[in-house]
């Protein structure tokens, strides 16, 4: 990783975890998850950073779920098609909107003390 990729890293995590020091999470994340790839480590530390259980950063450097996350071919629960069921719109009411536009015209043209 490179330096720019672990201040973006730090600050996204500090935007989940404020109780961890932007600063100690920038020098952890340079010494212990340099040799990773950027987005594995962002996926992990995003893991770790959500779950409750964590009380520092250090645990991703443990064998856990955030690992696995980060491997290609994987099930997870975001790989699941979206349950979106579109809702039926309102029909177009031609003769509704003819008379929304000659009131707006009507309103246009009427004098500034009768509005």
């Amino acid at each position: 990783m490179i330096q720019t990729e672990i201040d973006r890293l730090a600050t996204a995590i500090h935007a989940l975890r404020p109780d961890w020091p932007m600063t100690a999470l920038r020098t952890f994340i340079s010494v212990n998850l340099t040799g990773y790839a950027y987005q594995d480590a962002a996926v992990a530390m995003a893991h770790v950073a959500c779950d409750p259980a964590t009380k520092t950063p250090a645990r991703v450097l443990a064998s856990g779920p955030w690992w696995q996350a980060t491997r290609p071919g994987t099930a997870h629960i975001t790989d699941l098609p979206p349950r979106f069921v579109a809702e039926p719109g309102p029909k177009r009411d031609p003769a509704f909107r003819r008379e929304l536009i000659d009131q707006f015209k009507q309103d246009l043209h009427r004098p500034e003390e009768t509005k």
